[in-house]
């Protein structure tokens, strides 16, 4: 058998962004090069367990965001765990729920939400949100995380697929 020579080097691979996909559904950009959420505020009730989770235990749902978020932030992959419930930001919010305010820290993840997903809003719509219905902006910032986390089990399937595709041509 003979073998052909190699006669070209194999082309550039696209950059992949540390995470996974950021826009897993394709929402459309602005001028800005920001977006709308992958899901409007009240469609909070189409995942009755989470948006029931989000009204009862709202302290829990908000720690478990949270930790989800930073975990993608820090380490550019999903919590092996899913996110942790119990924790100091937990604590927070439910002594400022207690007091009647947890938007004081629930708007400034929101906030961290929007900017990781180049997400239209500012400071007034994320207080707004965060005061008049917490739970359902709770749901809206956990499905944005969903969306992220699941991506990452595609990326690995794309890159093999990139990978094999440069080699066979």
């Amino acid at each position: 058998m003979s073998e052909k020579p190699i006669v070209q080097q194999p082309g550039a691979m696209p950059q992949m962004l540390p995470g996974g996909n950021r826009n897993a559904l394709n929402k459309p950009f602005d001028q800005q090069g920001e977006r709308e959420w992958s899901h409007g505020t009240f469609d909070c009730f189409s995942e009755c367990g989470l948006c029931l989770f989000s009204w009862c235990c709202s302290c829990f749902s908000y720690g478990k965001n949270k930790s989800r978020l930073q975990y993608l932030q820090i380490n550019g992959q999903p919590h092996p765990q899913g996110g942790e419930m119990v924790n100091s930001d937990c604590v927070v919010f439910a002594a400022l729920l207690y007091c009647g305010c947890p938007c004081l820290v629930s708007m400034g993840t929101r906030k961290e939400i929007r900017t990781r997903y180049k997400i239209q809003g500012g400071g007034g719509s994320d207080f707004l949100c965060s005061w008049c219905c917490a739970p359902c902006s709770l749901v809206q910032e956990s499905r944005e995380l969903t969306l992220e986390e699941n991506s990452f089990h595609h990326v690995s399937f794309f890159s093999i697929h990139l990978v094999l595709n440069e080699i066979l041509t």
